[in-house]
């Protein structure tokens, strides 16, 4: 990627407010492609590494996501990646053969999973105004079985907080994110949309970007 802008951190990973693991992950935003990485690492009663890898086209628009976990169950992978029309999900367990989805996938669909990767992605896209807000259509993959479903979620701006600090960075956006089963979550980003933190869920430990 030629002119490529890139960022690098940690963010803490939570379950109902307590630490779980850590997310250590990359932005590389070029003028020809964007790449998103992350090393999630669950220190709780699930206790796996799972790597992720989001390629995005220029305008945000997803075009691939790779999941690959480690457990004490064995090593599973998942690929999606937009094929014309449909987003088509391939999952491929040690045991046991490979299943296949295939769901409708437009110019305005979107794709979520559990990272703050999908959530800044979909902020980018939106580009909303302070105080406006919109319903968009998601390909959700399920965290733990990873089967994909297309689903209906809500992203309100609000107003722009004065900016104040969440563990030594600058907070200067803050959003209201509705998932499909209506559970609503505050999150808060810097003017990048890179998430410093997301009610209950993610909070950022450490961000810079790389030369």
């Amino acid at each position: 990627m030629n002119d490529v802008q890139r960022w690098a951190g940690l963010t803490r990973v939570l379950e109902d407010g307590a630490d779980v693991g850590t997310e250590a992950w990359t932005r590389e935003v070029g003028s020809d492609q964007i790449r998103l990485t992350s090393v999630i690492t669950r220190t709780d009663e699930l206790e796996f590494e799972e790597e992720i890898e989001i390629i995005l086209e220029p305008n945000w628009r997803p075009l691939q996501v790779n999941i690959d976990r480690e457990s004490a169950e064995g090593t599973r992978r998942y690929v999606g990646r937009r094929v014309g029309s449909a987003w088509i999900s391939q999952i491929v367990r040690e045991s046991g053969p490979m299943r296949t989805a295939t769901l409708e996938f437009d110019e305005e669909t979107h794709v979520d999973y559990f990272t703050a990767h999908t959530n800044s992605v979909t902020m980018k896209r939106l580009q909303l105004s302070p105080e406006t807000g919109t319903e968009i259509s998601v390909v959700f993959i399920d965290p733990d079985t990873w089967t994909p479903s297309l689903v209906r979620q809500k992203y309100l701006r609000l107003a722009d907080p004065t900016p104040f600090d969440i563990n030594g960075f600058e907070a200067t956006r803050a959003y209201q994110y509705q998932g499909a089963s209506g559970v609503e979550y505050a999150v808060w980003t810097d003017d990048e949309d890179i998430i410093l933190r997301y009610e209950d869920v993610f909070e950022i430990v450490e961000r810079h970007s790389v030369l």
